[in-house]
């Protein structure tokens, strides 16, 4: 029986625009901004590695959007236009997060081992993780750091390098490459 075959190699330009050239665009100010809206924020500008000070803020205003039972709140037009910057900005990190997820269930079809409810790959480089609803890509060197953790579909955290979607592209290219069946010459008589 011959292998199942590998999914296609997900198609994605590794090399994304530069941060000065994603199109930053402004909340409506006349409507308040959403307490989802701000958990988004929260988790752009975390991912974005802004400082603790600034997630702080953005934790309070979220504090006091819950307070308001849904109503939104009204921000400064400096910080809708922060909010929005990093809002943008990440959503490159989010294409890559979501290029390498989809590397990995590759990878992980193809290649992963399951334990209970769990499937896992280690390589040199990276080690993934699925369950049924949560998905986690650690690069294990040269210093350990989860760069991906999805739950239930959604990005839940990315830190995902343009040279992290190089390595899973080449890795998923040389996947397909190995399982290529090779032509066998059948029915031919000398």
């Amino acid at each position: 029986m011959p292998p199942s075959p590998l999914p296609a190699a997900p198609t994605f330009d590794p090399v994304a625009p530069p941060t000065d050239a994603v199109p930053v665009t402004t909340p409506d100010p006349g409507r308040g901004t959403a307490l989802e809206t701000l958990r988004d924020w929260y988790r752009a500008a975390r991912d974005l590695g802004h400082d603790p000070l600034h997630l702080e803020h953005i934790k309070q205003l979220g504090l006091s959007a819950k307070h308001m039972n849904g109503n939104g709140l009204a921000l400064t037009p400096t910080l809708e236009q922060a909010m929005a910057q990093d809002l943008a900005h990440y959503q490159t990190l989010q294409r890559r997060g979501a290029y390498v997820a989809q590397a990995s269930q590759a990878i992980l079809s193809a290649l992963g081992q399951t334990q209970g409810s769990e499937t896992q790959f280690r390589g040199k480089v990276y080690e993934l993780k699925q369950t049924a609803d949560r998905l986690t890509v650690r690069r294990v060197t040269p210093q350990p750091q989860t760069i991906l953790e999805m739950a239930q579909g959604k990005i839940q955290r990315t830190v995902v390098t343009v040279e992290d979607c190089q390595r899973f592209q080449r890795f998923v290219q040389r996947l397909a490459a190995d399982r290529v069946p090779t032509p066998t010459v059948v029915g031919l008589e000398r």
